[in-house]
């Protein structure tokens, strides 16, 4: 009796869902890319709607088009979409949108090069090169300053969600001044919201006691560092926005930021910025997760 039940189960299992491709290719339109990739394996009924560009169509952002210059395109909407999970660079060159392949989550950049580097313009302290595994062409590096400081101001559209803003930092094998001081970050919005952080980019003592017990030192959290691949980049975590609904679609966000290290006084050299990035905080939780 068991066995027939289980033959019955698996001849069940092979059939599918008596449930019309459209309707099941609208609730997969509901889930996420992963669960519609993990769909696709149950039988052949949800493989055919895993392929339906009804459901990808549903995980692109809504210029696409533009993003990807593919008006008129004869790709589906699913190749459109691996497309844009690569980094896709926008405007001038200076800023970047890429998709998580996992939620389809809307990621982007801006390059080093859009940004205020004191001093930056001088070869004697910095110089822009390419260096492997980099989101942009050229990145900056720092060659010897003694006064960092990077300043930006950015205008972006993003769908409603809690963000995390991060820089994109390598240091090469000789560099040097980086334990003797914190780097210090800062973030606002156009609509009031304001974070400070910071950390050692070398070293992990975060916890120094200060040696004037009556000092009241500013309260800030401790920017995350996580290495997002083997080239040696890091993403340093320095402070989350929220977007909020205001109607349908994408708002608009205008951001203010800097990471500076100016206290120490010390010399120091071999940074590579590459970029800012904004990406959902729920994506970077759930690779953390996965990483532990």
């Amino acid at each position: 009796m068991e066995k027939k039940l289980v033959i019955e189960s698996r001849e069940t299992l092979h059939d599918g869902p008596d449930i019309p491709e459209a309707v099941l290719s609208l609730i997969l339109s509901r889930t996420s890319p992963l669960d519609v990739a993990r769909s696709s394996l149950v039988n052949s009924t949800f493989a055919d709607a895993s392929r339906s560009n009804s459901v990808w169509g549903s995980f692109l952002p809504p210029c696409y088009s533009q993003i990807l210059n593919a008006s008129g395109s004869t790709n589906s909407k699913k190749e459109l979409f691996q497309l844009l999970c690569d980094h896709i660079l926008l405007q001038l060159g200076t800023e970047g949108l890429w998709l998580d392949r996992a939620t389809g989550a809307v990621c982007r950049s801006l390059s080093a090069k859009a940004l205020a580097v004191t001093w930056g313009s001088t070869q004697e302290y910095w110089k822009w090169i390419t260096k492997k595994g980099s989101r942009f062409p050229q990145v900056a590096h720092v060659k010897m300053v003694c006064w960092l400081e990077i300043i930006g101001h950015w205008k972006l559209s993003l769908p409603p969600g809690l963000y995390t803003f991060s820089w994109r930092l390598q240091l090469d094998e000789a560099n040097y001044g980086w334990g003797g001081g914190r780097v210090q970050f800062s973030l606002s919005t156009s609509d009031g919201q304001a974070t400070r952080s910071h950390c050692y980019l070398v070293g992990k003592d975060d916890t120094k006691p200060s040696n004037k017990p009556h000092e009241k030192k500013e309260k800030q959290s401790v920017a995350r560092l996580r290495q997002v691949n083997d080239d040696g980049w890091i993403e340093c975590d320095a402070g989350e926005f929220r977007v909020h609904r205001n109607g349908g679609g994408w708002q608009e966000v205008e951001l203010r930021f800097c990471m500076a290290e100016t206290e120490s006084g010390r010399w120091k050299g071999g940074l590579y910025v590459d970029c800012v990035a904004v990406q959902p905080s729920h994506v970077l939780l759930q690779k953390c997760k996965a990483t532990v």
